[in-house]
């Protein structure tokens, strides 16, 4: 890590915000298969994902996600611990940006019916129904705005803790993959 303070500070804050939008963008979009190793960090502080190949609520066979949003303690160590104000920044722009979405669902839903002839697998014609009420339910939209940030500090705190995901699951995959090769 770069030892000047200030480029320290830039890095943090990349990696607050990085984590902030794919935290949103995973649970809207319900992004699939978030297993460690689709996780990456740049030596900049660029948090990013990999591997898109199950969106919309689809799994690999016999997976499941086990929690809204892929967090766990490694990511949140990497933002200070859970009781700092790095925690708290990632937290804050994290339910802001889930709320100006929020604004903006129906564009957004929208824009999806508009992909249903694209020909994605995971938005299938004779399904994009089903798909576009659980997405738009996620959006929480019969909360305010305020039971709505609440709401989805809760998903967060929940996700962060997600005992199966961090405990079971994770292990479970990465004996998978050794057993594999």
């Amino acid at each position: 890590m770069d030892s000047d303070p200030t480029r320290q500070k830039e890095i943090l804050q990349t990696y607050l915000w990085s984590c902030a939008g794919y935290a949103v963008a995973t649970y809207l979009l319900a992004i699939g298969d978030r297993h460690l190793e689709n996780l990456m960090i740049t030596k900049n502080g660029n948090f990013f994902h990999l591997d898109f190949g199950f969106i919309l609520g689809k799994n690999p066979p016999g997976k499941k996600q086990y929690s809204p949003i892929r967090l766990n303690v490694e990511i949140i160590s990497g933002m200070g611990g859970a009781k700092s104000k790095g925690y708290d920044d990632f937290k804050n722009k994290t339910i802001d940006a889930f709320l100006q979405l929020r604004n903006h669902r129906h564009y957004i839903l929208n824009i999806l019916t508009l992909m249903v002839d694209a020909g994605l697998k995971d938005l299938p014609s004779d399904d994009y129904g089903r798909i576009l009420r659980e997405m738009d339910k996620r959006f929480l939209p019969h909360l305010s705005n305020e039971e709505a940030r609440d709401h989805f500090e809760q998903i967060i705190h929940e996700s962060v803790h997600a005992i199966f995901a961090n405990l079971i699951y994770e292990p479970l995959h990465n004996l998978a993959v050794w057993w594999k090769y």
